[in-house]
């Protein structure tokens, strides 16, 4: 499976740390490259030599916030999580950062009460309109979930009078941030699951008209075409409380339709209307079980993480599970009996290929699930998501051309261990299947791009960025003079931010202004973010296919290849260029930069504003568009 990475733009709150280290030669990057890279004991290791070090008390503070993480995430140690957090407070800086983990921790824990007082405090000390609004869906989520725990969790306290007040107050938060622009689509989903709590049937269908960008009036796109219009009729006149059974239960449906089964739960779940259960018993059972699925693969990639992982154990847990549930449904065909009766002491992984077959095979009719349980990067894990579009696209790159399938899922199970590992910080943007059909999960470009699109947009966060990397150029440039090809984070993002201003400025120039402008520039550069990813970047590897001759064993090559395509044909090169090196194979950044490099030294005469004292590849984001082109092209066999 050939997996495409769209990467965070660096950190969450998109700063790098350039400090001074007073005789300590590890510093906070070091760590951060260290969790990018799988290894959390080295990452721990660093951060606690960051903290024993006279290093400044900004990049103390990020120690302790992401040590905090860890100590929550990776080795549920939540007591250790909450000392590290405070003691990060102490330090008087990314106090936005450490009270957001702290509200994470307290939520995880049970701890409402405080998980909220963390958030408020978090929305005291934000300074950014994208660190106010992240702050916002923090607190207004972390009430949300105490209700839906309310739901889904038999021995959860039901809600009481303050707990409907506060989900209230988390409706009104969210109410105004839900529009039809695509830069609200983050908020969307948790305005969906807050209007479902309080039988609020309008906003219910704005936030899921927001969440899936089909506006009023129109239609519907892949599945979502007869659920948009059912939709419209149930709810633009939802009464409510009085809104009659039959349509409690067609609401249901038309969400499980639209691959919501979570959402589709939380309204059959209503406690006031116990008849809907009954009559959705269906979509119930396996909204519970795809919980069951998300809980037992992040169980099995934190121990993973800690090298505790048994890969085994987790394909035949998951196809015990996948077995009952087929068989409670009463599914067709009889699941493999051996699954119930073999511990898995006498299977061995190869031996569960032909099971999984069976047992996966009859779930994915049923329910439009694309289930692939393989190994990516050589760790084995699960993608698993809902198809809610199938399209062919006609992929066209120097002059030769092919027909490839195109699914988008949603409705994400599990989307890696990576995804996991890395705390969302990092994310699964797709895959190319084997026989070329290119599969995109339409949550990450979601929840991922579009908040750093937002952050891009925010001048304070703009002004901290500029900031760091003009601390860190001295510190760049030497390491490429001793190394004219290494990779360096700040170079990258710098040119990321420049193909960013051209694209913004392009609007500037058709004479856009305000808010207009900053929603036509974040609509246009998600929507390229988004297609260039399929049509550049996986359609390279049909196409290596259909006239290069590559199979699986090429893969590596192939992927060298698509990520010369995704720079090659794009409209934001520059940020194509930074993806394609962010990612997690090395060997592969190194070539293009490489291929980059050799380029300049016929064509750096070319490159206005060049200072030729310095490393050519610091200044990296003087080149043009078509320069940048011409450079990837340069290496590309198909180019030649």
């Amino acid at each position: 499976m050939r997996l495409k990475a769209i990467v965070l733009l660096f950190l969450m709150t998109g700063s790098m740390v350039h400090a001074a280290h007073s005789g300590n030669d590890r510093s906070y990057r070091d760590a951060v490259q260290a969790f990018y890279s799988d290894d959390i004991p080295k990452t721990v290791d660093v951060l606690n030599s960051v903290l024993l070090s006279e290093a400044c008390a900004e990049e103390k503070a990020k120690a302790c916030s992401l040590l905090g993480l860890i100590e929550m995430h990776h080795y549920k140690n939540f007591e250790a999580a909450r000392e590290r957090l405070v003691q990060g407070l102490k330090h008087g800086v990314d106090r936005v950062s450490l009270y957001k983990n702290l509200a994470r921790l307290e939520s995880q824990c049970g701890n409402d009460d405080a998980a909220r007082e963390a958030a408020l405090q978090g929305l005291m000390f934000a300074g950014s309109n994208s660190e106010i609004r992240e702050a916002k869906m923090l607190f207004t989520g972390i009430i949300i979930e105490r209700a839906k725990r309310s739901r889904f969790d038999a021995s959860a306290a039901r809600l009481t009078d303050p707990d409907r007040a506060l989900l209230r107050e988390a409706k009104d938060i969210l109410a105004p941030m839900v529009s039809d622009d695509i830069a609200a689509v983050d908020c969307s989903l948790l305005a969906l699951h807050a209007a479902l709590l309080l039988d609020d049937g309008h906003m219910a269908l704005a936030a899921w008209r927001a969440y899936y960008q089909v506006p009023p009036g129109t239609d519907g796109w892949g599945v979502l075409k007869k659920p948009a219009l059912d939709l419209e009729r149930l709810l633009s006149g939802w009464k409510g409380k009085k809104a009659t059974l039959e349509d409690r239960e067609s609401l249901v449906r038309c969400l499980a339709r639209s691959m919501m089964f979570e959402e589709a739960a939380l309204a059959a779940l209503d406690p006031e209307f116990p008849e809907i259960r009954e009559r959705v018993s269906d979509i119930v059972s396996y909204a519970f079980f795809l919980r069951e699925v998300r809980g037992i693969s992040d169980e099995y990639y934190r121990k993973t993480a800690l090298g505790q992982g048994n890969p085994l154990e987790y394909q035949l847990s998951l196809l015990k599970l996948t077995a009952r549930y087929w068989d409670r449904l009463g599914l067709s065909g009889r699941p493999p009996e051996c699954l119930e009766k073999n511990s898995g002491k006498a299977l061995l992984e190869k031996d569960l290929f032909p099971i999984k077959r069976s047992v996966f095979t009859e779930v994915r009719r049923h329910h439009n699930v694309e289930i692939n349980l393989n190994r990516t990067e050589g760790v084995l894990d699960l993608h698993m998501g809902h198809c809610v579009s199938d399209e062919k696209l006609v992929i066209e790159q120097y002059g030769l051309a092919a027909t490839v399938k195109h699914v988008q899922l949603d409705g994400i199970v599990s989307n890696g261990y990576r995804s996991w590992v890395e705390d969302n910080f990092w994310k699964h943007g797709g895959w190319t299947s084997a026989s070329g059909k290119i599969y995109s999960i339409r949550p990450t470009y979601l929840f991922l791009i579009i908040p750093k699109l937002q952050r891009y947009l925010d001048p304070k966060i703009r002004l901290q960025r500029e900031r760091d990397l003009e601390l860190g150029t001295p510190e760049e440039d030497g390491k490429l003079d001793k190394d004219p090809v290494a990779y360096c984070p700040g170079v990258m993002e710098r040119l990321m931010l420049t193909s960013f201003d051209r694209l913004y400025e392009r609007f500037w120039d058709e004479g856009y202004r305000g808010a207009t402008l900053d929603n036509r520039f974040v609509g246009k550069a998600f929507r390229l973010i988004f297609d260039e990813g399929m049509t550049l970047h996986e359609g390279r590897h049909a196409l290596d296919v259909k006239y290069l001759g590559f199979t699986g064993a090429d893969q590596k090559e192939s992927e060298f290849n698509a990520r010369l395509s995704q720079v090659a044909f794009s409209e934001i090169p520059g940020y194509q260029l930074y993806n394609a090196t962010k990612g997690y194979n090395p060997e592969n950044t190194r070539r293009i930069l490489t291929g980059i490099w050799k380029w300049s030294i016929n064509h750096d005469d070319e490159v206005q504003c060049l200072d030729k004292s310095r490393p050519f590849m610091s200044q990296l984001h003087l080149l043009t568009d078509e320069q940048l082109r011409a450079a990837v092209r340069s290496m590309d066999p198909m180019a030649k």
